[in-house]
């Protein structure tokens, strides 16, 4: 009985240690080798299940960790996760070892804009493109950065050139999007324009003082104003008196000016004036301008008037032919710039005018302006057109008082080298009804 049970006892080792020796080796027989686990990520990725995808690729990397092919294939289906941060770590890593690989840079830059860091997405882009620039992963990158960001009209001309090279439905889709959207903002815009131009226009008088002084022992300049405004239909009529002295001498100046609309988008004035027994003022004045917006011709240009001007003085000893043409540029929050070119013919001179304003509100409006050439930007006497370089600057302020009445004022330095430096200011009161 003792070696029957010493036997038993023998057999039962055995086979405990005989099935250890097979399950080890069927343990091994299984165990996933490294292409296989490659395998298993790509097959998981290419079926969207970016989980089991991460899970292979980082099991992959812990046996080849150099492989930064597979590193990227990681960072890729982390980003499609939503795991941003570890996705750019990788990039990074890669970029550090490899720092010219565009490819790894486009896909940086576009989990920088998954992450609504657009600056930085952008910065990177335009460095690849900057590098290459037929990189259309990166044209489309940026493109994209641009729109998500609320930049459509940058992002239109990319999406444009990428559609042309590589045909997309999708993307065809987006342009006409960004295009009627774009139509629209543009529109609403104009009709902001619009709308606030007929506000701000209305029935005044105006009572004005202005006082400048001189350098060279010339006499202090005044002038007193006297100015009524009338709407009527389409039609807006201005009437002037203005009392002069200035060189020591006196005189008086007055002036009418009709504006209207004239066809589709465009507007203009008439301007004529008469001097009382002048001196210094011109005996006559006739003139007229004309403005354009080129919203006539597309939506997209109603931020862009174009106008035109031209004006004969007479003066007691000469008479001066006068031409300005202008651009003025409508920017969003009733702000707008209006550069103008004053051009004298005869003496050869030009002066370029710029001038930025802002509507505030109704009554509530600022504006600075800067004047640089050959003659004067107040051209009211024969005087300012003598050709001598010239530096203009000023800035003003119209403000409410009460319901009606409003407060213009605004302040004036003229350079002209040698002849002479005018400062001074200048202050209405206007009666709106």
């Amino acid at each position: 009985m003792k070696k029957l049970g010493c036997s038993l006892l023998l057999v039962v080792i055995f086979s405990y240690i005989g099935a250890r020796q097979v399950s080890a080796q069927g343990e091994k027989a299984f165990a996933s080798s490294p292409e296989e686990l490659l395998t298993q990520a790509r097959t998981a990725e290419a079926d969207k299940q970016y989980v089991q995808a991460s899970v292979a690729y980082r099991q992959y990397l812990t046996v080849k960790p150099e492989d930064d092919e597979v590193r990227a294939a990681l960072a890729r289906v982390l980003s499609w996760q939503s795991q941003f941060d570890d996705a750019v770590e990788l990039y990074e890593e890669i970029l550090r070892r490899y720092p010219e690989d565009l490819d790894i840079r486009v896909a940086l830059a576009r989990v920088k804009s998954w992450q609504h860091d657009f600056a930085e997405a952008q910065a990177l882009y335009e460095e690849i493109l900057h590098r290459d620039p037929t990189c259309l992963d990166a044209k489309r990158g940026l493109a994209d950065t641009l729109y998500w960001n609320g930049e459509d009209e940058l992002a239109l001309r990319l999406y444009e050139e990428v559609l042309a090279a590589i045909p997309d439905p999708e993307l065809a889709q987006r342009i006409e999007m960004i295009k009627a959207r774009l139509s629209l903002s543009l529109q609403t815009l104009a009709n902001d324009i619009d709308a606030a131009a007929g506000l701000y226009s209305r029935d005044n008088v105006r009572i004005g003082y202005s006082h400048f002084t001189y350098t060279k022992g010339i006499p202090d300049e005044q002038i007193w104003q006297l100015e009524g405004v009338k709407h009527l239909g389409k039609q807006t009529f201005v009437g002037r008196v203005e009392a002069w002295d200035r060189f020591g001498l006196h005189d008086t100046l007055v002036s009418a000016e009709i504006y209207s609309s004239l066809w589709k988008k465009a507007w203009g004035d008439i301007s004529v004036a008469f001097g009382i027994d002048p001196q210094f003022t011109p005996r006559w004045v006739l003139g007229g301008e004309i403005f354009q917006s080129l919203g006539l011709f597309h939506p997209r240009l109603t931020f862009f008037e174009l106008s035109g001007g031209y004006r004969h003085m007479s003066f007691q000893k000469t008479d001066v032919d006068l031409f300005f043409p202008g651009l003025t540029i409508y920017l969003p929050r009733d702000v707008w710039l209006t550069e103008k070119v004053y051009l004298f013919p005869r003496a050869g001179s030009l002066t370029l005018s710029s001038r930025l304003d802002w509507r505030v509100n109704d009554r509530l409006q600022l504006f600075a302006s800067g004047a640089f050439g050959d003659s004067g930007e107040r051209l009211a006497t024969a005087a300012d057109f003598v050709s001598i370089n010239t530096r203009t600057l000023s800035a003003g302020i119209e403000f409410p008082l009460t319901r009606h009445l409003s407060v213009e004022t605004w302040v004036y330095h003229e350079d002209r080298e040698k002849r002479y430096t005018r400062r001074g200011g200048v202050f209405n009161l206007i009666f709106y009804w």
